[in-house]
Order: C-alpha cells, then structure tokens, then sequence
C-alpha cells in the first residue's frame, strides 16, 4: 500500500516545529526531555483518509494527494484519537485551518537531523512487521496474547532507538568515513608497522564514550566531523587538500550516490 514520501514528512515535521499541530497541544512529536529524548510520541494522520471508509476520505483524490505533504498533519496520539472519533467537530476545513495557523506559529526551515525523525515517524505507521519469518506467529485476539514460536536459531537484537545503529543511513555513513581513514591513514610509503583498521573504533569509542552503533544520534553530526577532521589529517589528506582534491563525500553526496546504484 502506497504511504508518504520521508521528503514529504521531513517536511511536515520541520513545519511541526516538533509539537503536535492540535490547537493549544504542546505534547512533542518526538520526545525531547531528559531522559526520554527520542521516543516517538507522535503520528502521521490523514486529513482526508488514505484508503477508502476511513474519516473523511474522498475518491476523487489520488494516490499522490493522498500522501501528499497538504493532505497531511502531525499530531500526539491523543488528538489523533480525537479527530478521527468526530468527523463532524474535525471537518476538513477544520483540520486544514489548524495545521495552516501551527505552521505559521511553529514552523522553521528545515535540518539534516529531520530526515531521521520523519524515517522514524514513517517506520512507526507499519506496526507490525515480520521479515522472513521462517518461525509460527499466532494472534489470539484484538488486545489478547501475541504467541511466537521461532524456531532455533541465531538471535539479533535490534539497536536501541535514539541511537546511531537505528538508523541505516547513519550507520552507513559513519562506517564510510571509517573506512576512508583507514584508507588513508595507511597509506605511507615508508610504512614499518601494521596498520590496524580497528583502532579507528576504538578511537571513536574513548572520544564519545561509547561504541559507534550506540551513540546517540543526536551526536552524529559531531562523530562525522571528529572522522571527516581525522581524514584531512593524514599525510594523505594533506596532500589530497593541497592539490585540490576531496578527502570525502558530503553526507548527501553519499546518500544521493547509493541511490544511484539501487
């Protein structure tokens, strides 16, 4: 089934300003307290629904307008609740006036961290999911017990939320400008010792206290530019810059190029 474009919620969140869109709301979309900064507390609603007997849904939509960043609002689980159990209180006219006026109030231009907030909000609208399930799953009934029997095998813990592990790209990146250090770093054309390719890892753990998948990812910016600094440090970096050349690629460069090769 077709759903939102991260373009088009990465966009909505930033014109959120990070709060939920119902008149007088002040709950986060994503949590930014401390102690609980990163958990999703919000949803993607619909104004006009997405598929057909949903509240308000119009057939003379389509798809693309369905999804689209006009036909769609931020708001807190509670409000979206509400909305949806009053279609008569919570008209079209009604919800499009009250995402326009929080807009205006809340909204600011966007930022690099909002992709992974709008891949975090578009990840929460698919519930449940189950990849290559080769175990039973058995639901007894709405609100009763889930029932899963996996067969034996290897167990993979999910990375926390929050954290650079949850997101691929993040962790693509990262391990990228890992990769073109150590690409770097070894090259010396009067090298003796053995390079070692690990010790990068673990540099990047005494810098900031943790392994790489666990920081939090609002420190990614600062892991990159600690990588992209050690890069231009190196002999061959030095080289590179004095002749003009790039030692990396921007994180949307890099992103913008690994969906050329999909």
């Amino acid at each position: 089934m077709p759903k939102p474009s991260i373009r088009a919620i990465q966009r909505l969140y930033a014109m959120s300003g990070n709060r939920c869109a119902f008149s007088g709301c002040t709950a986060p979309i994503i949590e930014d307290s401390p102690g609980m900064a990163g958990i999703n507390m919000g949803e993607i609603c619909h104004i006009r629904a997405s598929k057909a007997g949903g509240e308000r849904y119009d057939p003379d939509q389509t798809d693309v307008e369905r999804h689209g960043y006009e036909n769609l609002i931020l708001l807190c689980r509670r409000h979206h609740k509400l909305i949806d159990s009053d279609t008569i209180e919570f008209s079209v006219a009604k919800l499009l006036a009250m995402k326009q006026e929080h807009e205006q109030l809340a909204g600011r231009p966007e930022r690099t961290a909002d992709r992974f907030s709008a891949k975090r909000l578009l990840d929460a609208m698919d519930r449940i999911t189950i990849p290559d399930n080769k175990g039973t799953v058995v639901i007894v009934g709405a609100g009763s017990n889930v029932s899963i029997r996996q067969p034996r095998s290897r167990v993979t813990m999910a990375p926390l939320a929050g954290t650079i592990g949850a997101d691929r790209d993040m962790v693509r990146y990262t391990k990228y400008l890992a990769k073109q250090y150590n690409q770097f770093a070894s090259w010396a054309p009067h090298r003796t010792e053995k390079f070692r390719p690990a010790v990068i890892y673990a540099n990047i753990t005494k810098e900031f206290g943790s392994k790489l998948e666990l920081i939090p990812e609002d420190r990614f910016d600062s892991v990159c530019a600690f990588l992209q600094q050690r890069i231009t440090r190196t002999r061959l970096g030095r080289k590179q810059n004095a002749e003009g050349h790039r030692c990396y690629a921007s994180f949307d460069e890099f992103l913008d190029k690994g969906k050329q090769h999909q």
